[in-house]
């Protein structure tokens, strides 16, 4: 039997210090926050705009109250001033916007979700923040699986928000919380009844899923299976803004491993003026090439009829091209 010496070399061996409950609780009311935030439209879909809304309100304040309850130190000075001189300027835009119910409105959301990040940016470290990201990306990605199999085994065609299953087709299937695509090839809209949605999120969960197995995190062999998941996912979803996206993510990756390989800051003069080359170039081809592209994603050359939203969008903007309309969603 071995014996500990009385002169040790190092501290003797002990087993690794237990989470306190109140920080394992704090860290699961997070994962439940980022989880609202991600799965989005879900909660309207199935419980109504009211419910949602007061499950919204409540959150954010059951947060501030955890906020001054623990007191976490936060450090302003390193708050991005962009992004607080455009939550400024959105509050401020309530003066002379043209629908102030509206803007009202998305003011209070997007105040609940500016605190809601501040909370849990202060109140959990950078591991910490990826590993509650990564439980709520798995809530959102299983549900939303679990879902579309559900409406495809169960219901055998498509269903409207409130699991309500319609007497006869809608004129218009954007309508439809699932649209029962699951096993003819079409488009997925999971969870939040809408692919374009869906994508980006699937998207960010392989990041995340990818970061954890890079990182050697427990259970690596499961990181895999979800991101095949995840990568089915977003397949599935068929969403163009989110396969761009994807395309971005490659694209800074390889620039991020190809700087990490430079031993001097010279050396990666090469690397920056390669990526302006590839960037400007990508650019260039994907607007004069745009017509193949779109049709090889499914879409039409104008995206849909987007480039008409956009001219009518700019005809506002020069109307009040300094203070704008007034911040508010569609």
């Amino acid at each position: 039997m071995a014996v500990h010496s009385k002169h040790p070399a190092s501290a003797p061996p002990a087993a690794p210090a237990r989470e306190k409950t109140g920080h394992l609780l704090l860290r699961g009311w997070c994962i439940f926050v980022l989880f609202m935030a991600l799965s989005g439209t879900a909660w309207i879909n199935a419980f109504g705009e009211i419910p949602t809304a007061v499950i919204t309100i409540a959150g954010g304040l059951l947060s501030i109250g955890l906020w001054f309850g623990v007191r976490p130190p936060v450090q302003w000075r390193r708050l991005p001033w962009f992004a607080i001189g455009y939550v400024v300027w959105a509050t401020a835009s309530i003066i002379w916007s043209a629908w102030r119910e509206a803007t009202a409105l998305t003011l209070l959301l997007l105040v609940i979700t500016t605190l809601q990040g501040l909370f849990i940016g202060s109140v959990l470290t950078w591991r910490e923040i990826v590993r509650a990201l990564a439980s709520a990306l798995k809530w959102v990605i299983a549900l939303s699986l679990t879902f579309e199999l559900w409406v495809s085994v169960f219901i055998g065609g498509p269903i409207l928000p409130g699991f309500i299953v319609p007497s006869e087709p809608a004129e218009d299937p954007i309508v439809y919380w699932s649209r029962d695509n699951l096993f003819d090839g079409g488009r997925l809209q999971g969870i939040m009844g809408n692919a374009n949605l869906l994508g980006p999120v699937a998207l960010l969960a392989i990041i995340v899923f990818a970061i954890r197995f890079a990182a050697r995190a427990p259970r690596r062999t499961l990181l895999i299976g979800w991101i095949v998941v995840s990568a089915f996912l977003f397949v599935r979803a068929s969403s163009a803004t989110a396969f761009v996206a994807a395309v971005a993510v490659v694209v800074v990756l390889v620039t991020v491993l190809l700087m990490r390989r430079a031993k001097r800051p010279g050396e990666r003069t090469r690397y920056y003026i390669a990526y302006a080359v590839v960037g400007i170039g990508g650019l260039l081809a994907f607007w004069f090439l745009r017509g193949p592209v779109f049709e090889a994603l499914g879409r039409s050359a104008d995206l849909t009829g987007r480039e008409r939203i956009w001219e009518d969008v700019l005809a506002r903007a020069n109307e009040h091209p300094w203070i704008g309309w007034g911040f508010s969603t569609p």
